[in-house]
């Protein structure tokens, strides 16, 4: 059982923003801008994540909760359906695998090893296009992985699929 905090600061360098209006129509942004900087330009917050694994000698499973608390990244959220907007979608991720002997014997010298991946983060459009990635409304992944290889003593030579 693993327990996971972090703490992170988002910040804003409004001086180094240019708009629209500063553009003097030739080549340059050298107009002052008519937009009002906001009152804060940082956010802080928290986040949770918490996970296990079980395992033996030749299986392995885990499960794992990314961004439990569900923090809020907006620095810029005035009203309350942007603050639903920006918060962080909770990730689960569920992992697991094994070795399989081709022999059936204890210590095998040929093996299968198999391994899976399952992740999924839900959101909204808003959530992950405001983080400078395409717009998705949901995150799935799922990945299986079949090794097939032979070992020695101090050598394991492994093909992967």
């Amino acid at each position: 059982l693993g327990l996971q905090a972090g703490w992170f600061q988002k910040r804003l360098d409004w001086g180094r923003l240019t708009f629209a209006d500063q553009w003097n129509g030739i080549s340059v942004f050298n107009n002052p801008t008519s937009e009002i900087q906001p009152a804060a330009t940082t956010q802080s917050y928290i986040d949770f994540s918490s996970g296990g694994v079980v395992y033996n000698s030749n299986f392995f499973g885990g499960l794992a909760f990314n961004h439990i608390n569900q923090p809020n990244e907006c620095i810029l959220c005035a009203d309350a359906e942007h603050d639903f907007l920006s918060r962080l979608p909770m990730k689960v991720t569920l992992h697991g695998g094994g070795l399989l002997p081709l022999d059936g014997s204890k210590n095998p010298k040929s093996l299968i090893s198999l391994n899976m991946l399952y992740q999924q983060q839900s959101g909204k459009g808003i959530d992950t296009l405001k983080r400078g990635f395409p717009q998705f409304d949901q995150l799935n992944t799922f990945f299986v992985c079949v090794c097939i290889g032979m070992r020695s003593d101090f050598r394991k030579y492994f093909y992967q699929y």
